[in-house]
C-alpha cells in the first residue's frame, strides 16, 4: 500500500492532535503491525524524529537565552560594583 499525499497530510494532522507521546507509543508498540501498515509506521517515525529535533532546537535556544540573561546580569552587577 502506498500512501497518497492527502493520506499523509491526514496522518500528520492526526499526529499533531494526538501528540508525540501517543504517536511514539504507536511506533514503539510490539503489535503495531496489527493496527497500521509499514508505510503508516514510517510516516509516524519520521514525524516523531522531526518533533524531537524541534524540541531539541527549542531547548538549545532557551538555554542560550538564559545564558545571555545571566551574562547581562553579571555585567550589570560588575558595573554597579566598580562604579561605587
Amino acid at each position: 500500500m502506498v500512501l497518497t499525499n492527502d493520506e499523509k497530510r491526514t496522518l500528520l494532522l492526526r499526529y499533531e492532535f494526538w501528540g508525540i507521546d501517543k504517536v511514539r507509543a504507536l511506533v514503539d508498540s510490539r503489535d503495531r503491525g496489527l493496527f497500521a501498515s509499514p508505510e503508516v509506521i514510517d510516516v509516524a517515525r519520521a514525524w516523531v524524529r522531526e518533533k524531537e529535533k524541534e524540541s531539541e532546537h527549542r531547548t538549545k535556544r532557551q538555554i542560550n537565552q538564559a545564558l545571555f540573561m545571566i551574562w547581562v546580569a553579571m555585567v550589570i552587577v560588575i558595573g554597579i560594583i566598580f562604579v561605587k
